[in-house]
C-alpha cells in the first residue's frame, strides 16, 4: 500500500516485537516484525490477506484465530489508522 506505518506502532515494535497481553476481556497477540515464519509478512502471506484484504495489515491474533489488523485503505486520521478485526479462516 506505501503508507508509513504509525509511530505508536512502530514504538510497539521497538519496545517488544511481539508478544502477548490482556486488556480487560480482550487478547492480543502481537507478531514480531521480521520473524520469517510467525512475522507480520508471513502471516500476511500464510492467509492470503493481500488478495482478501488488499490495503490490510495484520498485526496480531486475539487467541482465538481472529486478526487485528491495521486499516491502510485511506490515509491516517493524525497519525494512526482503524485497527479491524476479522477472522483468519474468512477473510473474503
Amino acid at each position: 500500500v506505501g503508507r508509513p506505518l504509525p509511530a505508536s506502532y512502530l514504538s510497539l515494535l521497538a519496545w517488544s516485537n511481539g508478544g502477548e497481553f490482556r486488556t480487560g476481556s480482550r487478547w492480543f497477540q502481537f507478531f514480531p516484525a521480521l520473524d520469517p515464519q510467525q512475522g507480520v509478512l508471513a502471516m500476511s502471506e500464510a492467509y492470503g490477506v493481500p488478495g482478501w484484504m488488499p490495503g490490510a495489515l495484520p498485526v496480531a491474533f486475539n487467541g482465538g484465530g481472529t486478526f487485528y489488523l491495521l486499516d491502510l485503505r485511506a490515509p491516517p486520521s493524525g497519525d494512526e489508522y482503524p485497527v479491524v478485526c476479522a477472522h483468519s479462516g474468512h477473510l473474503g
